[in-house]
């Protein structure tokens, strides 16, 4: 039997007598895949290494109709070895329980996405322009980022300290926003978008240091916002006091995250005309994500390891469940970059960790069904970096893996369902640079029109910002 003989017989399989369950995109993503090659790049497995791939076709069907009974089952999950607990107190955390057994998470020869052209300001300076964050809006999609001197001991005087925006239509088109001028010395961390499609970017004002202090630090950073409807015209709106990390929209309104006077704090307006502040003692919340029914998770993770890949990094989490219900305590196990709510209900977070009896870090998972009780999942032999960056997906969540070694390409990989964290599939590699060296940074994920949109930064030389998008 040939290869071709196999991809007949799995397209019919798949076209007249897959499961109704099964996704379109999946089903797609598998036709491509298989058509390509019968070579296997790279799977997140569970421990005890990776599983060879096998060239027969019998094989290859067992892994379509395995991933299409994956998708077409109500429910699907490993056992965690300790049971979460169900709630969260100030005594007992509601930590993630980590699973000794993390399903495996076939990968087929995938496309390697190509880079789109995204102008760097001229102000990019050695380091560039970093894109932070992507919204759905304006023209189509919009990203916000800054450009800040290189590389230590930066101060106000230094430049460039300037915003980046940039526009598109259709993720393979990006035009930067002329004349941002009027935001002055400032860069942007964060944007989002409520129900009536009205952005707010949040960042920073750069302001000189405190005369009282002269061994303070060389400059300061105050949180400032700014709205638009369109994603070029822009207008500054009220800001919380503090440092704002990220921001999200929530049927309780705008919730944001970040520091007061080095307290970790969350912040929330229901009109953008005054911000409500909350402390939770020392530290700063990096990341906020809300779903649909109003829950709100905010997680940040606080120190740094003593060596490379030790888990002394504390990663607190905050939960409310409601507009008037209190924020619940608890901690992750492991290091978390991103948080997401996928459309199918629930929260998925990722980052890097270390499973019982692993020697090094590699990739993790959490999922929770209500932000209160977390399941973890480890992958001890991928990249220690782990994942660094997560967005919604129709059927899902799609998440980058952080580069390793110079010149790598950072993976992207999909979790079908929610609350399935567990089972990734790789589903695109990125182009690197012409000179094949140097480093990608990926900094954010968005999904449109059945494309796959990817930003972040590409150091080869000097440091240029980047886009890719996938099939």
């Amino acid at each position: 039997m040939t290869d071709h003989d196999v991809d007949e017989r799995i397209v019919e399989w798949l076209r007249e007598a897959a499961p109704a369950a099964a996704s379109p995109t999946l089903t797609d993503t598998i036709l491509r895949a298989t058509r390509r090659s019968r070579q296997r790049r790279g799977w997140l497995v569970a421990p005890g290494g990776l599983t060879p791939w096998f060239a027969a076709a019998g094989a290859a069907a067992v892994l379509v109709i395995a991933v299409l009974w994956w998708r077409s089952s109500p429910s699907v999950s490993t056992q965690p070895s300790v049971e979460p607990s169900p709630v969260a107190t100030e005594s007992e955390s509601s930590g993630p329980s980590p699973n000794d057994s993390p399903s495996p998470s076939p990968s087929f020869e995938v496309d390697v996405w190509p880079r789109a052209e995204i102008s760097n300001p001229p102000e990019g300076g050695f380091a560039g322009a970093w894109p932070q964050d992507v919204v759905l809006g304006g023209p189509g999609l919009v990203a916000v980022g800054s450009v800040s001197p290189c590389c230590a001991d930066v101060g106000y005087d230094d430049d460039p300290w300037s915003v980046a925006i940039w526009t598109s239509g259709d993720g393979r088109r990006w035009e930067l926003v002329p004349e941002l001028e009027t935001f002055g010395k400032a860069g942007l961390r964060s944007v989002a978008a409520d129900a009536d499609g009205l952005m707010v970017a949040a960042g920073y004002q750069v302001l000189p240091p405190l005369e009282q202090d002269p061994l303070g630090p060389l400059s300061r950073q105050e949180a400032r916002m700014w709205q638009s409807t369109n994603g070029i015209d822009w207008i500054t709106v009220p800001a919380p006091t503090g440092i704002v990390m990220d921001i999200t929209w929530s049927p309780r309104g705008w919730v944001a995250v970040g520091s007061v006077e080095e307290e970790s704090a969350i912040f929330v307006s229901a009109d953008l005309e005054s911000w409500s502040t909350e402390t939770f003692g020392p530290g700063q919340f990096q990341r906020v994500a809300a779903a649909t029914d109003g829950t709100v998770v905010a997680t940040g993770c606080f120190g740094f390891p003593s060596d490379p890949g030790s888990e002394t990094v504390s990663c607190p989490y905050r939960t409310s469940t409601g507009p008037d219900e209190p924020w619940l305590p608890g901690t992750f196990e492991g290091s978390v970059r991103a948080i997401v709510a996928p459309r199918q209900g629930g929260f998925i977070a990722v980052g890097a960790a270390r499973d019982m009896g692993a020697t090094r870090d590699g990739a993790a998972a959490w999922d929770s069904e209500d932000g209160v009780a977390w399941q973890r999942t480890v992958y001890p032999d991928s990249a220690p970096e782990g994942f660094i960056a997560a967005s919604v997906h129709p059927d899902g969540v799609m998440a980058a893996e952080a580069a390793v070694g110079t010149g790598d390409a950072p993976r992207i990989w999909l979790t079908h369902g929610a609350n399935a964290a567990a089972i990734w599939t790789q589903i695109g590699e990125l182009e690197r640079g012409p000179k094949q060296v140097g480093s990608t940074g990926v900094t954010a994920l968005a999904f449109r029109d059945a494309q796959y949109i990817v930003l972040g930064n590409l150091f080869e030389v000097v440091g240029q910002p980047a886009a890719w998008h996938g099939p």
